[in-house]
């Protein structure tokens, strides 16, 4: 090998090291931004004694959109405008297969709902079914979207944590790593929520593994559809739409908590399967360039 291209190789390892040591810095800012501005949400919630300036329904909307605050702020840091132009890029990737549209979108609904039906055909549920219109069957789609989390935390999430995780992350480990910090971020929310939830060892566990399964299913959908955040926001609302049309359509059936919880564990598990068998990583990357370092093989 020549001399020029050892050279060569050396500047781009360099170049990638100080890209994934910068990628690092622009995950740390976003994950102490969203878990700090989650925190503050509670303080908001605990000083008020449970009551919130301008209403809780105003603070239950806008905590979800800490997440693209933070993204925003972290995005500007790491790369300036150019930053936020490739965050708006990852948000607004639009352009995949509309296999992935129906899938993000019907995957959770078909899967819940199906399963309750499945237990009323079977005699294990005692099923009513809801009042419900196409048009507030759209209005609670649209408000799921825009006001119960999905747009506001995967502007962060998705748009530019994962993203940059990936950076040095193989997909598998990215996804666990943000899932653990998507499950710390809620934990304040749920607490500012006072008695609705009952967050007892058991809780936290579950809700532990549920996030980090979730993530992988997410990351798997974000990498399908060629790096889109777009897809997750789907997918998110899709998930929390399915729980919302799951009491309307079915308002005296107990809910199917457990067989979710498992349900989406195996997806997860398959999802990494996929990940790890499809996706390769930086380390990949690196060895790529030691073996134009080493030059062509003997023949």
């Amino acid at each position: 090998m020549r001399e020029g291209d050892s050279g060569m190789i050396d500047s781009s390892r360099r170049h990638v090291n100080a890209n994934g040591k910068r990628s690092l810095k622009g995950a740390v800012l976003y994950t102490v931004l969203a878990l700090g501005l989650s925190l503050l949400y509670w303080a908001i919630a605990v000083s008020g004694g449970g009551r919130f300036p301008f209403g809780q329904a105003f603070w239950g909307i806008a905590r979800s959109y800490t997440c693209a605050v933070a993204a925003v702020v972290a995005a500007a840091y790491l790369g300036g405008f150019g930053g936020l132009k490739t965050l708006w890029a990852t948000v607004t990737a639009w352009g995949f297969s509309w296999k992935l549209y129906v899938l993000s979108i019907f995957g959770f609904l078909v899967i819940i709902l199906g399963g309750t039906c499945a237990a009323a055909v079977f005699g294990q549920e005692t099923v009513t079914i809801g009042k419900a219109t196409p048009a507030s069957i759209a209005i609670l789609f649209i408000y799921t979207l825009l006001a119960d989390g999905p747009l506001g935390e995967e502007i962060g999430w998705r748009g530019f944590l994962l993203p940059t995780l990936l950076r040095n992350m193989s997909p598998v480990r990215a996804s666990l790593v943000l899932g653990v910090i998507w499950w710390l971020w809620h934990i304040p929310l749920y607490k500012a929520d006072g008695p609705r939830f009952h967050l007892s060892g058991t809780f936290l566990i579950l809700y532990l593994i549920t996030e980090l399964s979730l993530s992988l299913i997410f990351t798997w959908f974000f990498l399908r559809a060629g790096r889109s955040a777009f897809i997750a926001i789907l997918v998110h609302t899709g998930n929390n739409f399915t729980w919302m049309m799951q009491r309307i359509v079915f308002p005296h059936a107990a809910s199917p908590e457990i067989a979710f919880r498992l349900i989406t564990a195996g997806l997860a598990i398959a999802a990494g399967i996929d990940l790890t068998r499809r996706y390769t990583t930086s380390r990949m990357e690196a060895a790529s360039l030691d073996s134009l370092a080493a030059g062509p093989s003997p023949s």
